[in-house]
């Protein structure tokens, strides 16, 4: 039934090539026990090997029940070794964390039987090789003697034809040795059994045939008894319900798979601890992606609001009406609503402080020109005294008061900005100036507030997507934030001078045609024009209109300011023209009238999580509010740039994506080595790819679900009371992810843990059983 022809074993290593053994020609029938002997070196091992289809062979033929076998590929010895062989290796190879029923249950698992008819078998031959009290007994508990019965247990269970053992008795004792040898020679009768043995007179009594080798070749064949042999002729492959090669269920995958994570506890809280890394390294960079998405909008400026914040919602009524206090306070009431700014022009608007140098070296705002320092005007946001976002009682003033009067603010910065606190009385002892920054508008020259600092504090933390541009903020009285507005609008409003068909930008730089400047010498109702604007009026009409409001009397122009959804304009008599500049000078009075902060048509309700602006805003539409989330606006403006950093942004994910994975797989790789000598004990037992690789990958998904379920309950608990552990940035990152996104970041690394699973296999597959298992023993 098994037949060698000149059968030859070669090696190659460091292109020497030496032979493990050649032209052996053997016959071997059921019913014999051969015994294998020789010196060491001579082949033997090397022979059982390639009989049992552990190893491939170079030269010759090895028959099978009259088949050849030389073609057979990896998949072809993997079904030879089920179907055929029946493995009992020296070191036993036994599963050491299973049992004495698991181990001789997983062979029945790989060949595919069915679990109603595993329990009877496997408990049937526990009881023939005499270990029935260590049923539940995992084997690294039993004795030498006891783990080679179980070892042939496992051979006995696939009842194959075959069965092969290589040294059985090399490290047992004499007792033990001698109870092994019975069993197997007690098996001979129905089976093929062939052994390798160092210690012939132990084997003698019951062998049936003996073979010996020298360096490589058969030196002696000799039959010791007379056997009832069956002729090949009438010998028939064994049926499939006899030696059964079916394939690892899905289910049994499962089951062995989920039985390998548990059954090493240290190697179990190992990958835990990994895939929580893995599953929170994948939340964080997820969250983080969703962030820069919000973020983009902030950074990539609309061309109407500056200011694009994450948590703005923008409100007017379709009626173009004032808002009352008690809509304010309804709104304010909403869930998920912070509070309404009614100063809606000041979050588009930050302010330069002039004229206090002593602010700006204090802090380090400063360029190197010519040798020289010069600094930089520092940019602050005005906070409502009432319900501004820095609001805060006195005690927490480090230095100073609160303010009382239209003229006086606490400066709230960054505590990092400090370098020398017996300076902070230094930063109030000069009057600074606030002035509009240079913006979507341009603002009157000449313009500006003075504010004395009365009081300085420090950010309860750092300033959020509200923050735009800003070193800090100015906490102010409600009347003096209705003077600072008035800036606002000027420098944000929109001012175009027409004379006759030519339009003029009015603004605040040399890239406009006209400078607006507060003068006090020009008397009120009248205006100062340049010689150029005069010059593009017909003499004929002899006027100059300035502005969109159409034709003006003569000798008089009008000036036009709009902002959203303020729009002013104002009459003046042109009393003079000038021959010395490019200026348009009118009287600060009539500056500050033109000016006047606008009704309150407008406010902003600043949530407090953007994670639930559609649902606030479906409850603002509802009220009878047109409601505008700002944080959207980006998107219909700078569409390159948006474009760019939305392709950087998925590279960046992409990137730390990767990282992350490459990072796990090698944590992951080195503390799977334990399992190698599992999966090539698998393999030698006749286990395939598609079975290894199945069990493999269910093992590290049912580590990854309960990961995945620990980090959940943690997210879930983050985002619906906070942490007092992380820090509040990380916070909202995590607020960020919403239902849906748990689902993609489930299919994330759902996709991660298969990819560890099938990289991994494709590195235990590179070569033979037989080679990966040597590389682990």
């Amino acid at each position: 039934m098994l037949k060698l022809d000149k059968v030859s074993k070669f090696y190659s290593q460091n292109g020497v090539v030496t032979a493990g053994f050649s032209q052996v020609s053997l016959d071997f029938e059921i019913g014999e026990f051969v015994a294998i002997t020789g010196e060491s070196g001579s082949g033997k091992s090397t022979l059982l090997n390639v009989i049992s289809g552990l190893d491939s062979y170079e030269e010759g033929e090895m028959y099978i029940y009259g088949q050849p076998t030389s073609g057979y590929g990896a998949s072809d010895l993997e079904e030879y070794r089920k179907r055929h062989i029946g493995n009992i290796f020296q070191t036993f190879n036994l599963i050491n964390h299973y049992t004495v029923y698991q181990n001789v249950e997983m062979v029945l698992l790989l060949s595919g039987y069915e679990d109603s008819e595993i329990k009877e078998r496997v408990d049937s031959i526990i009881d023939r090789v005499g270990l029935t009290a260590y049923r539940n007994t995992k084997t690294s508990k039993l004795s030498g003697g006891q783990k080679q019965r179980v070892a042939i247990a496992r051979a006995l269970a696939k009842e194959t034809p075959i069965i092969v053992a290589d040294e059985p008795t090399g490290n047992l004792d004499v007792a033990s040795a001698q109870d092994i040898i019975k069993l197997l020679a007690s098996i001979s009768k129905e089976k093929l059994i062939i052994i390798v043995t160092h210690n012939y007179e132990q084997v003698e009594p019951y062998i049936t045939r003996k073979i010996s080798m020298h360096d490589g070749r058969i030196a002696e064949d000799k039959r010791i008894k007379h056997t009832q042999i069956v002729p090949e002729e009438k010998v028939e492959a064994p049926s499939v319900n006899e030696a059964r090669h079916g394939a690892l269920s899905k289910k049994n995958t499962l089951r062995l798979g989920t039985r390998n994570a548990f059954s090493l506890p240290a190697k179990f809280i190992l990958l835990l601890f990994v895939f929580i890394f893995l599953t929170t390294g994948t939340f964080a960079s997820y969250s983080a992606y969703i962030g820069m998405r919000e973020g983009l909008s902030t950074n990539v400026w609309g061309m109407t609001f500056e200011n694009v914040s994450p948590e703005r919602v923008v409100l007017t009524k379709p009626d173009g009406t004032e808002f009352t206090e008690k809509e304010i306070e309804e709104i304010e009431a909403l869930d998920n609503i912070s509070y309404v700014e009614k100063h809606d022009i000041l979050l588009d608007r930050p302010f330069d402080v002039t004229d206090n140098s002593a602010i700006s070296s204090y802090l380090g705002y400063s360029d190197y020109y010519g040798g020289e320092f010069e600094y930089e005007e520092v940019d602050y946001w005005i906070s409502s005294f009432i319900k501004g976002l820095n609001a805060l009682p006195e005690g927490e003033l480090v230095v100073g008061r609160l303010p009382e009067n239209e003229n006086e603010a606490v400066m709230v910065l960054r505590e990092s900005s400090w370098t020398a606190e017996n300076k902070m009385d230094e930063l109030m002892s000069v009057t600074s100036y606030l002035e509009p920054m240079f913006g979507g508008g341009f603002p009157a020259d000449g313009l500006n507030m003075p504010v004395d600092i009365v009081g300085i504090t420090f950010f309860k933390k750092e300033p959020n997507s509200s923050g735009l541009w800003t070193e800090g903020n100015l906490i102010m009285t409600e009347e003096g934030i209705n003077r600072v507005e008035k800036l606002a609008v000027i420098g944000g409003t929109i001012t175009e001078a027409k004379a006759g068909d030519r339009i003029l930008k009015v603004g605040y730089s040399y890239y406009d045609d006209v400078w607006l400047v507060a003068d006090e010498s020009i008397a009120k109702g009248t205006v100062e024009i340049p010689r150029f604007v005069s010059d593009l009026v017909s003499e004929a009409e002899n006027n100059v209109s300035l502005g969109l409001s159409g034709g003006s009397s003569v000798g008089k122009i009008t000036l036009r300011v709009r902002k959203n959804t303020f729009d002013r304009t104002k009459e003046l008599t042109i009393v003079k023209v000038n021959d010395d500049d490019e200026r348009i000078r009118v009287n600060p009075e009539d500056l500050w009238a033109l000016y006047e902060a606008p009704p309150v048509k407008q406010v902003s309700a600043m949530l407090e999580s953007s994670l639930y602006q559609a649902e606030t805003r479906a409850v603002l539409e509802t009220m009878g509010y047109e409601a505008l989330y700002l944080n959207e606006t980006a998107d219909k403006e700078h569409p390159l740039e948006k474009a760019l950093i939305r392709a950087m942004r998925i590279i960046v994910i992409v990137f730390l994506l990767a990282v992350l994975f490459f990072v796990v797989y090698f944590i992951t790789k080195l503390i799977m080595k334990s399992q190698n000598v599992y999966y090539s004990t698998v393999r030698m037992l006749g286990g395939s790819k598609g079975a290894c690789s199945g069990t493999l990958l269910a093992e590290l998904l049912v580590v990854f679900h309960i990961a995945f379920v620990i980090c959940l309950a943690i997210m879930i608990k983050i985002t619906m009371a906070g942490s007092s552990i992380l820090p509040a940035y990380a916070v909202r990152l995590i607020r960020y992810i919403s239902p849906t996104d748990y689902v993609i970041l489930y299919l994330v690394v759902l996709f991660m843990t298969i990819l560890l699973a099938a990289r991994y296999s494709a590195q235990m597959f590179k070569q033979t059983a037989m080679n990966a298992y040597r590389e682990e023993v």
